[in-house]
């Protein structure tokens, strides 16, 4: 065997250790766990406390027609047949993103509460959309 094949194993070898020893010190030692801010989650909890029919037919009421988007990879617009994302519904009613949603989840409670956003904003989109369908009704006509 040459010694360049000697070498190429011995720094093979030195490479792997040394990767082992780091995802073992990783686990012995953590570190802190990373996590959103309040500011962050303030939105996020909110959502979670309220009903996204009411909140969607207050919204018509004030004469705001935007829909609203969850951040993931991408911007998410969700309805009822899944995402309307690159559609023209979108432009022809505005997006509002809810704060706090993301693809890099720091912390549990962040976690938690993604799939509560997506939902909400699921609901709110279609009521927006369903009472936009209708001509928003008189009952939703700012006072």
């Amino acid at each position: 065997m040459s010694k360049k094949w000697v070498f190429g194993w011995f720094v093979a070898g030195v490479i792997t250790g040394l990767a082992a020893v780091s995802v073992f010190y990783t686990l012995i030692f953590p570190g802190p766990e990373i996590v959103a801010t309040d500011e962050e989650l303030a939105e996020l909890r909110q959502i979670e406390k309220s009903n996204p029919e009411a909140d969607a037919i207050s919204a018509l009421r004030h004469g705001d027609r935007r829909l609203l988007s969850v951040m993931g990879f991408a911007e998410h617009v969700p309805v009822a047949t899944g995402d309307v994302t690159g559609s023209r519904i979108p432009a022809k009613h505005g997006v509002r993103m809810i704060k706090g949603t993301t693809d890099c989840i720091r912390g549990k409670e962040q976690f938690r509460l993604q799939p509560i956003a997506h939902e909400y904003a699921r609901k709110y989109n279609c009521v927006i959309l369903r009472e936009a369908a209708a001509g928003a009704s008189e009952t939703l006509k700012p006072n």
